[in-house]
């Protein structure tokens, strides 16, 4: 995701005359070779003399800071998208993961967060003051992610999601929703595009659940367009989410959505107006009433998207972006 809206965005800010260079790789798991990272950003900064530094998520966002604290770097700039010390790990974890973006803040002049829920996490957890994180939507490109019709009519209804294959999506939970519905009157079929490590896992519960010729796994795809065409309904039944990317792009394509009641939805996704938000037990009735109304798929898409081109074109978080990094 973070490729995604970073290289459109370092190519905005070249075209608005800025010199721009870009930095990748880290490892995600933390290790001594970090020590290595922090002390070959450090150089880079020094070398190239940087006015402005952007990092993003919480590795890339530690190693960048400490680096550009030992530089001198004027300005540093960090998009945290959400808080890294979620539920799902262990109390200790959690406490050294917010001990240690707390002091991280200190070496930063603005945190960005993605919603105002994750915003509100932050400050709750006492990151930083509220006067120090900015909220800036990750944006879509809605004139690329437009509604394309259906190359044929049919009566089968095709319900799909765009996800890392990883515990947090809860990929299983679709798959054993989707087997309750496929044994209804309403002709269901499956798709899921997107690869990881539960791949293999996800594919034997699909044939255990009576769904080998239901279900299909596209893979990873440049360019999900014409897998989000194929859709008549998108679901995402994530754990945990920052601002979902894959969502935004489902909905700017005029697709009725159904996502998971986690804070971070809540601003992108308004129940029974731009979308659906199932709590755990009512993902099966939840996309059961898209399947049963057409009109009611057809509303929800089209608020889906009028609504992601008011409050998250790229266009304008390219702006506001440069507005933090520079302020222009």
């Amino acid at each position: 995701m973070q490729r995604l809206y970073i290289e459109p965005l370092a190519s905005y800010l070249r075209q608005r005359g800025h010199l721009v260079f870009q930095e990748w790789g880290f490892r995600r798991k933390i290790s001594l070779w970090d020590l290595v990272s922090i002390f070959n950003t450090y150089q880079l900064l020094w070398s190239l003399k940087i006015d402005v530094l952007h990092v993003q998520t919480a590795k890339a966002g530690g190693i960048g800071r400490i680096a550009a604290w030992l530089a001198g770097t004027k300005r540093v700039v960090y998009t945290m998208h959400d808080v890294p010390f979620h539920d799902s790990l262990p109390p200790w974890r959690r406490r050294l993961y917010r001990r240690l973006e707390w002091l991280l803040a200190h070496l930063c002049q603005v945190i960005i967060m993605d919603s105002p829920a994750g915003k509100n996490r932050a400050v709750t957890a006492q990151i930083a003051p509220a006067r120090k994180i900015h909220v800036i939507p990750v944006g879509v490109e809605t004139v690329w992610f437009h509604p394309i019709p259906h190359p044929c009519e049919t009566t089968i209804v095709v319900v799909g999601t765009v996800a890392r294959l990883v515990p947090d999506k809860g990929i299983d939970r679709f798959l054993r929703v989707l087997a309750v519905l496929t044994r209804g009157t309403i002709p269901v079929r499956g798709v899921i595009v997107g690869d990881g490590p539960l791949r293999r896992e996800l594919e034997a519960l699909a044939r255990h659940l009576g769904l080998a010729t239901l279900v299909t796994f596209r893979g990873a795809q440049r360019d999900v367009r014409s897998e989000l065409a194929s859709m008549d309904v998108f679901v995402l039944p994530t754990k945990r989410e920052g601002l979902s990317v894959a969502v935004m792009e489902a909905m700017s394509m005029a697709l009725p959505v159904v996502v998971s009641d986690i804070p971070a939805f809540r601003d992108l996704v308004i129940h029974e107006q731009t979308g659906l938000v199932a709590r755990p037990h009512e993902w099966t009735s939840q996309i059961m009433t898209l399947l049963q109304s057409s009109s009611r798929r057809q509303t929800l898409g089209l608020a889906a998207r009028a609504h992601v081109q008011k409050y998250y074109e790229r266009a304008a978080m390219h702006r506001a972006y440069e507005r933090v990094l520079v302020g222009a």
